[in-house]
């Protein structure tokens, strides 16, 4: 993080959770993904997308680039790998003979499609283009385009297995004419970026050769799983086959990968558990069984009803990866279907991401954790019946605007505004209610609102109409925003459920002079600095807000200010080769500013420990005020000698904290540019110890690890699970070969520890005070287990509900329970544990926490003990 400005790293922190989840539903392989998210980092860092343009929109883009790339890099690799084995298959007089006759089938197949759905099947699975693209060209909305694509495949699937009799024989029949192309990028792609090809074994499209291409397209993309299943087998035995999907009737699918991957709660011992005691019942399963059995059923079920109001269940449900427009299952008449997905190698758990369409109803999100070798139900899903709604967007003028994003909103706007609790600060003398919907609506019309919903989104055609699928019953608005223009919304519309809207209108103002600040950032000698980074702060008596971007290649920006407000900027190099500017007092609608950068200037700092010894290894971080907003960045540090570094000297006032391992930091606070010596001298205190031994069943546990907590004082939640100690690790070391650790302290305030080692469940320990605590002793252990069963009223059913359990460390477990309400869990550290139901499963690639100055008492249910089983039953039966 050295370098990067602290508001601009909070901005995409934000983000980084979904962008995470992303990556992963495009790249099987979890480090890959995580690679991709922080590519996409640094990109957004160095070239941020122009204010106008939607940040999550433009991130979603920029990771699917990178995971293509990636996915062809891979491409190539197996396209060396089987161009042996491929050549083979599709050699030969009898082959071609073969190839001509089938192709001579198929493309009558083909043929025999009626139109609108063979031209949307041609153009997706020939062309490469993606089923945005098609309803862009067409006119026509996503939803409609997917439909059609959807009953193309379909109908020729139907054909061919009238043709061949079982499917089988004819993915067989197939599979000889699929070869790797002699370059990589002879099939176009069908995602977002057409100019990535897709890869030969691709799962969803295959690569053919010569006049095959045309006629195999199609149907390989509608077979994929039978071909890629049988390629498989022949290619690379062992190897995880695809998906597989079971049901009345398997559709196109895409091959399921884990989306995000996630270790469990707690690690799962290495040995078998001791023998339990007598009268209860034994607290785990030995880990010998347990990978046999998930060697034996290493898939993961998933299965689900989709019901409406009534409780009557939706036929033709597709079921899809977010973020993937291939459908991967299909409900049957009864509304299930089924999903087997397989994880990489490797896992054992993951989340999975889904969304689930029907024409005529509502989208609807789903998310599921997934175990390998387990089922997981999520019961009744229900969708709720959906309308079109259509209409134009125009200018002020009344001009058609193109391409235009159009998106559903509430139709209390501003009520629902992120500051809507502030009215109470309002300046004595004015309307407060007044003065903050006037300042909500400023902030709407520049860059939109949380209430804008993405999700339910189309664009606008040439002649500036649209439609929206997929809108539920109620009262909504309209929102809008093109290039250049402010944002703009309709006037409140009534949908009832399932009656399309006709004749919505948006406008979209144009931008005012006053939302825009303008200018360049200049080297010393007046040339523009191209990519710098440039810092925008404003501060109001209820509001401050901190923007980062970069500047464009000329050194120039245009900046849409959120507030009507005086801004401050601070402008700095990319390379580090000047020092920062600052501009104070920026009116909005200023143009052509100029922040020139200085020559830079450093000192020295100079950090001993009392008993005068100079200490390597010292990390400092500068704070700085800027606009009301105070910031603080890592500076890098030159060694000049032992115990003597060379830092930049800021521009602004600034304090500095020193921090070295094993000592209490040291901060020196209002330091003042011009008034800072040629050397600082810093004093650093030696950080209280706490020491100790990790045991398990009495015997020391060699290299065990041992991490620090800092103890919470109030109120500490994380993703809904309250904490006795915050999750994230201050501290931590490894135990020697007699299991003794040593461990410095960052401060003086109460900690907690944990342990963990190879073959057991984690120990923990706490609060403890640094100051005081003596020898202190951490216990592990093989765990007990926690089972019960959810009771609910005599005329529910308990399928689906999601138990969630929690030992205050901020790592939950949690699981659906099926039809009968049971739930387990294993390999629990002994302790108290608490049992509650949760809305959802915990999203682990993301973290919400939420925290009070007032204390907090967690309610235990039950305590766990070492080799037995809890009973604990989670009681819903009463409100």
């Amino acid at each position: 993080m050295a370098g990067i400005p602290h508001a601009r790293a909070e901005e995409l922190l934000a983000q980084v959770g979904w962008m995470r989840e992303l990556a992963s539903g495009l790249l099987v392989d979890p480090g890959a993904a995580e690679d991709v998210v922080q590519e996409t980092w640094i990109a957004a860092l160095r070239h941020p997308p122009r204010s106008d343009r939607p940040l999550e929109a433009w991130l979603a883009r920029v990771v699917r680039n990178f995971a293509w790339k990636r996915r062809r890099s891979e491409a190539r690799r197996v396209e060396h790998e089987h161009r042996a084995a491929a050549s083979e298959l599709t050699s030969g007089p009898e082959v071609t003979l073969e190839r001509l006759e089938l192709q001579r089938t198929v493309l009558g197949a083909v043929e025999a499609i009626r139109e609108p759905f063979r031209t949307v099947l041609v153009e997706r699975y020939l062309e490469g283009r993606s089923s945005a693209d098609i309803a862009r060209a067409q006119g026509l909305p996503e939803g409609t385009v997917r439909w059609r694509l959807k009953r193309a495949v379909d109908e020729l699937r139907a054909r061919l297995d009238a043709e061949f009799g079982e499917r089988a024989t004819w993915c067989a029949l197939l599979a000889p004419l699929v070869s790797a192309p002699p370059h990589a990028g002879s099939a176009g792609s069908g995602a977002d970026d057409a100019s990535v090809p897709r890869t030969w074994l691709e799962p969803g499209v295959l690569v053919m050769v010569g006049a095959s291409k045309l006629v195999l397209a199609a149907i390989l993309a509608a077979t994929a799983v039978g071909v890629v299943l049988w390629r498989q087998e022949v290619e690379s035995r062992g190897a995880p086959p695809a998906v597989a999907l079971s049901g009345p009737e398997p559709s196109a699918a895409k091959v399921a990968e884990p989306l995000v991957e996630t270790a469990p709660a707690h690690p799962a011992p290495q040995r078998e558990a001791p023998a339990p005691v007598a009268e209860r019942a034994p607290a785990s399963v030995p880990v010998e069984a347990r990978e046999s059995d998930a060697q034996a059923s290493p898939v993961a079920l998933l299965d689900m009803r989709f019901v409406d109001a009534q409780g009557a269940p939706w036929e033709d449900v597709d079921v899809s990866l977010l973020f993937v427009e291939e459908t991967c299952g299909t409900s049957g008449p009864d509304g299930r279907v089924e999903l087997r997905l397989e994880p990489d190698p490797g896992l054992s758990q993951w989340t999975t991401l889904l969304v689930a369409r029907r024409a005529g109803c509502v989208p609807r999100k789903l998310r599921a954790v997934v175990m390998a070798g387990r089922s997981t139900h999520l019961g009744d899903v229900l969708l709720e019946p959906g309308a079109r709604v259509e209409g134009r967007v125009l200018d002020e003028s009344g001009g058609l605007v193109a391409d235009a994003e159009v998106g559903l909103t509430v139709p209390e706007l501003f009520a629902k505004e992120e500051h809507i609790g502030l009215a109470a600060a309002v300046v004595e003398g004015g309307e407060p209610e007044e003065q903050l919907r006037h300042a909500d609506e400023e902030l709407a019309r520049r860059h939109g609102t949380s209430a804008f919903d993405r999700d339910v989104s189309t664009r606008s055609c040439a002649d500036g109409t649209f439609v929206l699928e997929g809108v539920a019953a109620g009262r909504w608005r309209l929102w809008a925003h093109g290039t250049g223009t402010r944002f703009g919304w309709s006037e409140p519309f009534e949908v009832l459920a399932g009656k399309d809207v006709f004749g919505v209108t948006v406008r979209l103002p144009a931008l005012l002079d006053t939302d825009r600040i303008t200018g360049v950032v200049l080297d010393p000698a007046g040339r523009p600095v191209p990519f710098a980074r440039l810092v925008s702060t404003y501060q109001l008596e209820i509001e401050t807000s901190s923007t980062t971007k970069d500047v464009g290649p000329d050194g120039r920006f245009d900046l849409v200010i959120r507030r009507d407000a005086v801004h401050s900027f601070i402008a700095s190099d990319p390379e580090r080769r000047y020092a920062d500017a600052i501009l104070l007092d920026v009116a909005p609608g200023a143009r052509d500013v100029e922040l020139r950068l200085g020559e830079k200037r450093s000192f020295e700092v100079s950090v001993h420990a009392r008993d005068g010894k100079a200490l390597d290894d010292c990390r400092f971080t500068l704070g700085t005020q800027v606009g009301g907003l105070h910031r603080e960045d890592e500076s890098p540090a030159s060694v000049i000698e032992p115990g003597v570094y060379g830092l930049q000297l800021p521009t602004l006032p600034f304090d500095l904290r020193a921090e070295v391992d094993g000592f209490l930091p040291a901060r020196l606070e209002e330091l003042r540019p011009e008034s800072v010596g040629a050397r600082l001298e810093v004093l650093l205190e030696p950080a209280p110890r706490l020491q100790g031994r990790v045991l398990a069943e009495g015997k020391p546990v060699p290299h065990a690890r041992v991490e620090l907590h800092r103890a919470v004082e109030g109120g500490y939640w994380t993703n809904g699970f309250a904490c006795a100690y915050e999750p994230k690790v201050e501290r931590e070391t490894s135990c020697d070969e007699a299991g003794r650790f040593e461990l410095a302290c960052r401060g003086t305030e109460p900690v907690w520890l944990r342990a963990s080692g190879q073959g057991w469940v984690d120990g923990d320990l706490g609060p403890l005070d640094p100051l005081s605590a003596g020898e202190l002793t951490l216990e592990l252990s093989a765990g007990g287990s926690l089972e019960g069963h959810v009771l609910v009223p005599d005329d529910a059913s308990a399928q689906g509900i999601v138990v969630g359990i929690h030992h205050g460390d901020g790592r939950p477990r949690t699981l659906r329970v099926g039809p009968d309400g049971f739930f387990r869990f294993d390999h629990l550290m002994p302790g108290s544990w608490k049992v509650q139901r949760c809305e959802d499963e915990p999203n682990p690639s993301s973290t919400t926490v939420g925290t009070s100055s007032d204390p907090h008492e967690i309610r235990w249910s039950c305590t766990v003990e070492v080799s037995r089983t809890t009973r604990f039953d989670l009681d819903l039966s009463r409100p």
